[in-house]
Parts: C-alpha cells; structure tokens; sequence
C-alpha cells in the first residue's frame, strides 16, 4: 500500500501511517447528534428552547414536527414567514436561512440572529452554544427535530 500501514495512537484512535517508524497520524471523525425538542408557545419570547447536544455544531437544521396550532408554530401571519425548516453553518456566522412555504414558489430567506423577542421571530435561531443551540419560541406550544454535526 505504498509504505501506508494502519494502526492505534496513544489515545487508541484508529489512524494511518507513512513509514513503519512514523507516528499514527488518527482519522478525523465527526461528531453527530439527533433528535427532537419540545418549545413553548410564546410567541418569540427568548426562552423558547435550549438544546444541548454536548457540543458546539458546525452545522444545525432543525424543522416543525406539530404542535397545539400545526398552522402556526413557525407563522407569524404575514406571507412569507410560514416556516418549517431552518438551517446554519460555521460559515453564515451570525445569519441563519429559513424556508418560506407560503410563498409560491416556496423559497429561502437569509435572517441576522439574534433577531430580538417578536412574533416574526417564532422558532428563529437565537444562539449557537459550545453545547447546542437556542430557538426563541412559537406560536403555540409544539416539537421539532434537530440535526447537528461537528466536523474534526
């Protein structure tokens, strides 16, 4: 294999090595956590959820599961703030994207966090923690799901 071998580091990661002598060099792995999280209905008041995934995502989507009003746990009344999915990244930085299915064709929206407590909030990404993330509240009291991934 062209003086590659395999082999456990000091830790006993899995990793590569060039030469017989040299030292493991380890695999890069990624951290992913998912699951689901419940908010509270009020209306785009900060403490709508924490998730803690125990650590800090390089990447969040999370999106509506149902809720006490299905029609409006992301919607705030006005067309085009019918959400039901949101996505960050390490590079959008202090932006978020959101889907917007009422407008025809449905589309994305980029969104400044954080946005500040109001009904035209619901559900938006308030924070990115070096455990999780925070989502201001919806409209009535409801679940998501979540995704987020650590890349090393």
């Amino acid at each position: 294999m062209g003086g590659l071998s395999f082999g456990q580091d000091a830790d006993g990661s899995w990793g590569y090595r060039i030469g017989g002598a040299d030292p493991v060099i380890p695999f890069k792995s990624s951290k992913v956590a998912m699951g689901g999280f419940k908010f509270l209905g009020n209306n785009g008041n900060p403490n709508g959820a924490t998730v803690d995934v125990g650590f800090k995502p390089d990447f969040i989507m999370y999106g509506f599961l149902g809720g006490s009003d299905i029609t409006k746990a992301f919607y705030n009344g006005n067309s085009g703030n019918d959400r039901t999915l949101v996505l960050w990244w390490t590079e959008l930085q202090n932006e978020f994207i959101w889907d917007s299915g009422s407008s025809n064709p449905p589309k994305c929206i980029r969104r400044s966090f954080p946005t500040g407590p109001s009904t035209g909030n619901r559900l938006a990404l308030q924070e990115v923690t070096d455990t999780g993330f925070k989502v201001y509240g919806g409209y009535g009291s409801g679940a998501a799901f979540y995704v987020c991934i650590k890349l090393e």
